[in-house]
């Protein structure tokens, strides 16, 4: 084709998306520089820039900038999650096991090299998962040692309220001496 880079880009960008031919045709650019240039295209040549190199490179470089995106957002959500470090050690640990089944299933033998880092991963992630469980553990403590210590400053103004109203109240002991005399003494 004759026309301009940018213009063959755009065909292939609509032959990946799955646009008809009269659609690419009728494009605004497509058609402004087809008519510039007293151009038609006919589907033949379509055909035959489907076969080509050129549009093979793009479906190839599409494809890459495609997974390299999805690459892109997949870490970023794991960077933005709080608990980024310990999603990517299981996903790096997950994705190493997986090759070593593979691997497995396929009837390969496993190498000395991956036999240490299947292992390394496995203690890596305990270690990471222990000590998950001990910070789980230290928020849960402080959190609950927090509350404790709130209940307690409540209760100790409750008992200083209650300690102040009992001693402005007057109080006849004679009674109970009276008894507690009488009990002392048998009677």
């Amino acid at each position: 084709m004759k026309l301009e880079a940018a213009t063959r880009t755009r065909i292939c960008a609509l032959l990946d998306d799955g646009a008809t031919y009269d659609e690419i045709r009728a494009d605004a650019d497509i058609a402004k520089e087809c008519a510039e240039k007293s151009l038609v295209i006919h589907n033949s040549t379509f055909l035959a820039y489907r076969e080509g190199v050129e549009f093979d490179e793009y479906l190839n470089c599409r494809r890459k900038w495609s997974d390299d995106m999805r690459r892109n957002k997949i870490a970023a959500l794991f960077v933005e999650s709080g608990d980024a470090p310990d999603d990517i050690a299981r996903l790096a640990n997950y994705k190493l096991l997986q090759i070593c089944l593979d691997k497995l299933d396929s009837g390969e033998d496993l190498t000395e090299k991956e036999v240490r880092a299947i292992s390394g991963a496995v203690a890596g992630y305990e270690r990471n998962r222990i000590a998950q469980d001990k910070e789980d553990t230290k928020r849960t403590f402080e959190a609950e040692k927090s509350e404790y210590q709130a209940k307690i400053a409540e209760l100790t103004v409750i008992v200083q309220q209650l300690t102040e109203k009992l001693g402005s109240i007057p109080v006849d002991n004679s009674r109970t001496i009276a008894e507690m005399d009488k009990f002392a003494k048998g009677e």
